[in-house]
């Protein structure tokens, strides 16, 4: 039935009355209290006589229990208990040293249909301690129900404890000083045998609670009424104490109003059920702040290695097991199922996600990116391959079939372990929390399910690419993980909100299985992260020569020639553009020209690098090999190719700007009024020279015919901005483009076999 909390007029304790009647009116509704506060669990810590007070409501004096703020709930909900009728006997001298706690006997239920438990016992004996009587002699002994009437032989046993004038001819001075708990702890454990060891020990673990309660309230220990504790957070902690009960008589509290003269009588004041139930769900703050960090500092790492599947589908079931560490699964998840961009703008950048799926920029929308870090596959592969010094001929590594390697053991055995997680829905269940229970497992049921399709179905097969057969993939990089990924980021999320609005409502005893459960998962977590296999599958390189290589590999080493030549124009700088020749050579005799290809210095030096030649890129730089048709034939000079720019700014001298200017090899420009210079030999001391604006080289040409001493007098006027400055500099660049011409033709007749015409 409902409850409610009555503030009413203070009535008198049992300590201080003299009537028989009144004294046990007190001590039986005090009882009730007790014995409907364990029913729901709910022990009193304090119940010494002077919170057993008589009170009239109107009808007659009835008796209550008071200081509820030191009901604590048990452990597990207390089982009724019927006490045998022979009491437990205890010597005077061993009474006086300690009434209050070593006069706890064995009695038999107080009314038919009412258990009995310690409490009862150490309530009843407690309160008659402390008027000096025996406790074990006021409850008579037989099958016969014990009436609850003043005038049962209950009631009359109790008036024969006391003399004629109320006072009881054994009491002690233990009430002196009530708070001297350190004896009663010593004690407890002999006087409460017949109780049983556990229940012993709570009581323990209640007078001890009490003491420290004690301390920090900074309390006179002479004078128990000086218990400095506010009424305001007496209040808040009663009713996050015995929110959850369902049956509570009206219990009475005492309150000192401060708007209310002192001599005046407390006001009397309801709280309902409802306003009960409003207040007690205002603990939700502590909760949060203590969950969030721990989800945020335990497990991090861990937690975000295996939801990125760096330890398989075993890994993958365990990631989300324990709620502690599911910010950083958020994070991984998001960043994951993100293009590069977006994770690098975000911050949700990682190292352990630059492993699982790497990080590139796409340059347009079908194949070519810009990659920033390899994927834990591909770093794998690279880090396979040793070092070719130069001179050294070039050796090729081919994968072996993956197929063929055995499978990650005991994968299965170590995700289906995961299962072990239903006990903890089921205890949660079975303790009224099932939307805790639910929520928890939420990702973890997500990413088990995702570990049965990673370990069954198509989304970890390491098949090969449709557009390049002889390539491995990352199955990271698909969309169904990007998808996975997806799901089980956004069923974190409704996790976490879920616990943070449901954990902070539960009882103590939820809240720390709960927590229990979470902490178990966390260190069974970290062991399958430090003792599983990585997912990656070791890859295994065969180191072959070129020159033994079947015909179709030799005709992949040449395509991937030639794309190393065209990448290492991202490092020349190039900028394509149409523009006014700055420049011109003075009329002189001019030949038309009809230019086919060129090759360039960056493919030359991919050849020399391939086949393991000592030239490198800057002993090719500048040269090139041009391709003219002459009369109906193609023919393949070498030549010296040169880009020329204006100057910058802060480079001319305004007082002498026509100074000439020579710049190193590979020096930037500014990126316009740009033109490519070709000199062609032709002869002794006689070179074929046309001017390019921008890269349309191929096509008809007016070129013109000059000699050494022409050349020099314009490469030395220093207006061209390169860093040739003289005709026997152009000589050098076409000694080295017959040498790479050299490189490229030995290299050609190795790979162009396997090649179609």
């Amino acid at each position: 039935m409902p409850y409610r909390i009555v503030f009413a007029e203070i009535g008198k304790a049992v300590v201080s009355m003299s009537s028989y009647k009144d004294m046990f009116l007190a001590v039986e509704g005090a009882l009730t209290g007790i014995s409907a506060m364990h029913d729901a669990g709910y022990l009193h810590r304090d119940g010494s006589a002077g919170n057993a007070l008589l009170v009239d409501r109107g009808s007659g004096p009835v008796g209550v229990i008071i200081d509820l703020e030191y009901a604590i709930n048990f452990w597990m909900r207390a089982p009724r208990m019927t006490l045998e009728p022979e009491p437990q006997r205890f010597y005077p001298s061993k009474l006086r040293r300690n009434t209050t706690t070593t006069s706890i006997c064995k009695r038999r239920p107080l009314s038919e249909g009412q258990g009995s438990i310690y409490c009862f016992a150490k309530m009843v004996s407690t309160i008659l301690s402390n008027f000096g009587g025996f406790a074990y002699g006021f409850i008579p002994h037989g099958p016969e129900p014990v009436e609850r009437s003043v005038d049962s032989p209950f009631a009359a046993s109790y008036q024969g404890l006391f003399d004629t004038t109320g006072h009881s001819p054994l009491r002690t001075t233990v009430w002196t000083n009530p708070l001297a708990l350190e004896d009663q702890i010593a004690e407890l454990p002999g006087a409460c045998k017949s109780l049983g060891g556990s229940l012993a020990d709570i009581l323990v673990d209640i007078l001890q609670i009490k003491r420290d309660a004690y301390r920090e309230a900074d309390v006179n220990l002479v004078n128990p009424a000086e218990l400095k504790l506010p009424v305001q957070n007496a209040l808040m902690l009663l009713l996050n104490m015995i929110k959850e009960l369902q049956a509570l008589p009206e219990l009475l509290m005492v309150q000192n109003c401060p708007s209310v003269h002192a001599d005046a009588p407390v006001q009397l004041l309801f709280l309902e059920t409802t306003l009960l139930s409003t207040l007690s769900n205002l603990n939700l703050g502590n909760s949060l702040i203590n969950f969030g960090a721990l989800t945020t500092l335990i497990g991090s790492t861990v937690a975000e290695s295996l939801v990125l599947g760096n330890r398989g589908p075993a890994g993958l079931s365990w990631s989300a097991m324990s709620a502690f560490g599911t910010f950083s699964i958020i994070r991984a998840c998001v960043g994951a199922a993100m293009p590069g961009w977006i994770r690098e703008t975000l911050g949700l950048r990682t190292k352990l996600c630059d492993l699982a799926v790497g990080m590139h920029l796409r340059l347009d929308g079908t194949r070519k990116s810009d990659v920033y870090a390899f994927d834990q596959t591909t770093l794998a592969l690279l880090e396979g391959i040793t070092e070719t010094s130069p001179g050294s001929p070039l050796v090729v590594y081919t994968m072996l079939n993956m197929d063929s390697l055995p499978p990650i053991p005991h994968g299965r055995y170590v995700y289906s372990l995961s299962l072990l997680k239903v006990i903890e829905i089921y205890m949660l269940w079975k303790r009224g929390s099932l939307v805790l229970g639910i929520a928890t497992a939420l990702p973890w049921g997500a990413f088990f399910l995702i570990a049965v399709a990673v370990n069954f179905l198509l989304i970890s097969a390491r098949g090969t690419s449709s557009h390049h057969p002889w390539c491995t993939c990352n199955p990271k990089s698909s969309i169904w993980w990007r998808v996975a990924w997806s799901v089980g980021a956004l069923l974190c999320i409704g996790s976490i909100l879920i616990i943070y609005a449901n954990l902070s409502s539960q009882p103590s005893i939820v809240v720390i299985l709960w927590a229990g459960f979470q902490f178990l998962w966390l260190v069974a977590r970290i062991i399958v992260h430090y003792f599983t296999a990585s997912s990656d599958k070791p890859q295994m390189l065969a180191r072959t020569a070129l020159d033994h290589l079947s015909p179709e590999l030799k005709g992949r080493v040449l395509n991937l020639a030639l794309a190393l030549g065209k990448y290492l124009t991202y490092v020349i700088p190039v900028v394509t553009l149409s523009i006014d020749k700055t420049y011109r050579f003075p009329a002189k005799d001019t030949a038309p020209v009809t230019v086919k290809a060129v090759v360039g210095d960056t493919v030359l030096s991919a050849a020399a690098w391939t086949i393991g030649s000592k030239l490198s890129a800057m002993d090719l730089y500048d040269s090139c090999i041009v391709m003219f048709d002459h009369l109906g034939k193609t023919i393949s000079v070498p030549g010296v190719r040169v880009l020329s720019g204006p100057r910058p700014i802060f480079a001319i001298d305004p007082e002498n700007p026509d100074d000439p200017s020579f710049v190193p090899k590979g020096s930037p420009n500014l990126g316009y009024n740009l033109e490519w210079h070709y000199w062609i030999p032709v002869g002794d001391c006689r070179w074929i020279h046309f001017a390019i604006p921008g890269t349309g080289v191929l096509g008809k040409h007016d070129a013109e015919v000059v000699t050494d001493a022409q050349v020099n007098v314009i490469l030395s006027a220093g207006q061209l901005n390169i860093s040739l400055g003289k005709a026997e500099e152009l000589w050098a660049v076409v000694e080295a483009s017959s040498k790479g011409a050299q490189v490229l033709q030995q290299f050609y007749e190795q790979s162009l076999e396997a090649c179609p015409q």
